[in-house]
């Protein structure tokens, strides 16, 4: 499994080598193995940031019986109720194996702590407990950041990989907005009649989206 992490510290994208069973970069002692991140996809390639996979393992250091029910998608796979940040690779759903007050404590230990950015509230969903990193409020539906040549990250690793299954010229996933997307890019904004400036910003995201996820029929209302 090739497993690329965004360093926000560094600016570099670094790329691992791992077995399923393997522990993901940054977590100890195998309590977050690839098995689990992936929780079911069948892919072999995937993409997290350090800071997410820090503040997981310091969650599984508390808990480390917490199981993972959803995490890792590809920008083309399924989603569930419109969770578009498991596409980003810094999103994760679980702990159904725990009790609920455990979840609870959980929860708070993890917002007093400051471990994630987003942490879903259990009163809407007791049996689940949802947290999340770096999701943009760009746009309500599709909560990826605006993106432009000399971007990097894992936004930019959902757009390739979402241009690839388009059947755009996309000749590798390596998380960096360079001149070849800017012009794949553009020629999509050309297919789908947008304003053609190699800018993927909110319009271009749903557009994205609408295509690989055709089931969402929010996507389809928020068009004119």
């Amino acid at each position: 499994m090739i497993i690329y992490v965004w360093n926000e510290t560094s600016g570099a994208i670094e790329k691992y080598v791992r077995c399923l069973d393997e522990a993901m970069p940054y977590t100890h002692g195998c309590r977050m193995t690839v098995r689990n991140f992936l929780s079911g996809v069948k892919t072999n390639v995937m993409w997290t940031t350090k800071r997410f996979l820090v503040s997981i393992n310091q969650m599984l250091e508390q808990c480390p019986t917490f199981n993972v029910r959803v995490g890792f998608r590809r920008g083309w796979q399924e989603v569930e109720n419109g969770q578009y940040t498991q596409k980003l690779g810094t999103a994760l759903a679980g702990g159904s194996n725990l009790s609920y007050p455990k979840r609870v404590r959980l929860a708070r230990q993890a917002e007093a702590e400051e471990w994630f950015d987003w942490i879903g509230a259990l009163d809407h969903t007791p049996w689940l407990l949802q947290v999340s990193q770096d999701a943009s409020d760009d746009c309500d539906l599709v909560p990826f950041a605006t993106l432009k040549k000399g971007a990097k990250g894992t936004t930019v690793f959902v757009l390739q990989d979402c241009l690839w299954y388009l059947g755009y010229s996309i000749c590798q996933l390596n998380g960096e907005f360079d001149e070849t997307l800017e012009q794949e890019v553009c020629q999509f904004q050309c297919n789908q009649g947008l304003p053609t400036d190699g800018i993927c910003g909110p319009d271009t995201w749903i557009a994205i989206m609408r295509l690989v996820h055709p089931e969402d029929k929010r996507l389809d209302a928020s068009i004119d």
